[in-house]
């Protein structure tokens, strides 16, 4: 009997952690998925992923993957263009960040995407639009910032 291809084993983790409900296995194996389905330009994918991870994450306390989850969506949103919406979520993901005192997440070392993203953005917005989305999304609550996240279109 051969193995599966090293793609299928981040989905076999993920399905197998479904059957059995363990929430943080899933938790943990979704960012490779959800990565994934965004370089091969998958966003839709991606972001339901991403989306599934930060609840789960929420659900079972793990603020730093709440906030690497919203960090992640905010990128999916710069890439569609909805900048004021990704600089909230990137605002939002710092407030958490910082309040837990965390600068770096282990499975995310490479922050090299994630600071191009952020780079680019600020330079499309202008200083002040920057400042208050981030502000926004600073002072938004945990539950508040999930909530952001999740929603398909937001009117903030």
């Amino acid at each position: 009997m051969t193995s599966p291809a090293p793609a299928v084993w981040p989905s076999e983790s993920a399905r197998s952690a479904r059957e059995v409900r363990a929430r943080e296995l899933i938790a943990v194996s979704l960012p490779t998925l959800a990565t994934t389905a965004r370089s091969d330009g998958d966003l839709g994918l991606a972001a339901r992923l991403f989306g599934e991870g930060l609840v789960l994450s929420a659900e079972i306390g793990d603020r730093t993957n709440v906030a690497y989850y919203l960090e992640a969506l905010a990128e999916i949103s710069a890439e569609e263009n909805r900048l004021d919406r990704a600089a909230r979520l990137w605002g939002a993901a710092a407030a958490i960040l910082e309040a837990i005192e965390v600068i770096a997440y282990p499975h995310a070392a490479d922050r090299t995407f994630y600071d191009r993203q952020l780079a680019a953005v600020r330079r499309k917005l202008d200083g002040r639009a920057w400042e208050e989305a981030t502000e926004e999304g600073r002072a938004m609550t945990l539950e508040e910032a999930v909530g952001y996240a999740l929603e398909k279109e937001t009117a903030l």
